[in-house]
């Protein structure tokens, strides 16, 4: 062992990259849904609360139809559980 590289180690290629990739127009209409939905509702999100917001918009903003009323819905509870939480963190 000399500590140096292994002879039969495989060359370093680079390979395509293969994570999925953002879609910047479906992710800016994610963030002007969400920021049109806290202006109507007058509160704020911490960072976190902004990302998950965001991320679960975007999922749904993926493929509309009929179905994801119930994800809107869902979305909105959501919302206005962490507008909720971030008005009475404020008051007290």
């Amino acid at each position: 062992m000399t500590g140096g590289p292994a002879k039969h180690s495989p060359p370093v290629v680079d390979a395509p990259d293969r994570r999925s990739s953002v879609d910047s127009e479906r992710l800016a209409a994610a963030l002007q849904v969400l920021q049109s939905y806290i202006v109507l509702a007058g509160g704020s999100l911490g960072v976190a609360q902004r990302a998950e917001a965001v991320a679960e918009l975007y999922g749904m903003l993926a493929q509309p139809g009929p179905s994801d009323a119930g994800r809107l819905i869902a979305f909105h509870k959501m919302l206005a559980a962490y507008l909720r939480s971030n008005r009475q963190a404020l008051i007290t």
